[in-house]
């Protein structure tokens, strides 16, 4: 499980943090995938897993695009309809899912066996994440955004994209992953949640650090880290 919430972190920092994934993001992660491949065994699955990759990306971008989402939050403003533009948006939550079961089937062919054995935990933990989005049609995206949530991501973009690459350190060995205990699994996403929100704390706004610091607490719970913590 590591391992794909490692490339699910990766993704979702360079996609919605970045608002950009460039030729140059799609190459890095294609090599890690191959090499991935490659010491399972597994490099006649590297170009599905490639693929799966850019199938991913497109995906998402077909959903959602941060710069039109904007323009229809400033134009809904003045007549109060801010609520039904994330309503929109959280009614594509069956295509999100789609795109992160489409990615996750085309990695798992690449992963050793005892991680493939988490695919249900996966799949649940990107439902939670869905689900804690769009509650009541995505209260706390307006939330997030009245509060200024995205200047925050941007602005401390860099800060939390050193949290992800600290996540990842030590674990470009297989053998490290493959042996990895749940305990210094949960240290390490533990670790990388706390430098999120610490992060964040240091906007103006309180709202985005809390709703970090919610949103990973509640995604947690899908994962052994939760038996691991009672």
């Amino acid at each position: 499980m590591f391992m794909k919430l490692l490339i699910v972190a990766c993704l979702a920092v360079a996609v919605f943090g970045r608002h950009t994934f460039n030729e140059e993001d799609r190459n890095r992660f294609k090599d890690a995938f191959k090499k991935t491949c490659i010491k399972n065994g597994a490099e006649d699955k590297a170009p599905q897993a490639q693929a799966a990759l850019d199938t991913f990306v497109d995906c998402i971008k077909a959903q959602i695009d941060p710069d039109t989402v904007k323009s229809e939050i400033e134009a809904a403003r003045p007549q109060g309809a801010v609520d039904e533009v994330f309503k929109k948006y959280c009614d594509k939550k069956p295509a999100f899912k789609s795109c992160m079961t489409g990615l996750f089937d085309g990695v798992y062919p690449c992963l050793s066996a005892d991680v493939r054995g988490h695919y249900g935990s996966d799949i649940n933990a990107t439902d939670r994440f869905l689900n804690f989005i769009c509650h009541n049609d995505g209260e706390r995206i307006a939330l997030f955004i009245a509060e200024d949530g995205v200047s925050c991501f941007n602005e401390k973009e860099k800060e939390i994209v050193t949290c992800v690459e600290n996540l990842r350190k030590d674990v470009d060995a297989e053998e490290k992953v493959r042996h990895m205990s749940i305990d210094s699994f949960c240290n390490r996403l533990t670790a990388m949640a706390s430098c999120t929100v610490n992060a964040l704390e240091n906007c103006s706004s309180p709202t985005p650090s809390n709703m970090a610091e919610s949103l990973f607490k509640y995604v947690k719970n899908s994962t052994p880290c939760k038996k691991s913590e009672e």
